[in-house]
C-alpha cells in the first residue's frame, strides 16, 4: 500500500503487523503474557523485551507513534506516515532477525 502511494492507508496494517512482531518478541523473552489480547505496554517493551536484543533500541519510540498515528491517521501527513513506515519496517526486521537467531540457535 505504501509503495503504491497510500502511505496513511498502510499503517493501520502496519500497525497490526508491528503487534505481532511485539507478540513474537516476548515470547523470545520467555514472557507467557504475550497472549493477551491487549497490545504490549510500552513500559514492559522497555524493561523486559528490549533488554533481551530481541527489539531494537528506539522500539518504544516507534511504537508509541505508530499507535497514537493509527488512532489519529486523518491527522498524519503523508511525511509523517512514511517515516512510520520506514522505522516500523526496520522494527519488523530486527524482530525477524532475532526469531532466526533463535530458531538457528
Amino acid at each position: 500500500m505504501a509503495e503504491g502511494g497510500f502511505p496513511l492507508e498502510a499503517l493501520s496494517p502496519l500497525s497490526q503487523a508491528v503487534e505481532l512482531a511485539l507478540t513474537a518478541s516476548a515470547y523470545l523473552a520467555g514472557e507467557d503474557s504475550a497472549d493477551s489480547k491487549e497490545d504490549l505496554s510500552l513500559a514492559f517493551i522497555k524493561s523486559r523485551i528490549i533488554p533481551t536484543g530481541s527489539l531494537p533500541e528506539n522500539a518504544v519510540a516507534i511504537v508509541a507513534s505508530l499507535r497514537e498515528s493509527a488512532e489519529k491517521a486523518e491527522e498524519v501527513d503523508e511525511g509523517i506516515a512514511q517515516t512510520l513506515i520506514q522505522s516500523s519496517r526496520q522494527l519488523i526486521d530486527h524482530v525477524s532477525q532475532a526469531v532466526n537467531r533463535s530458531a538457528l540457535g
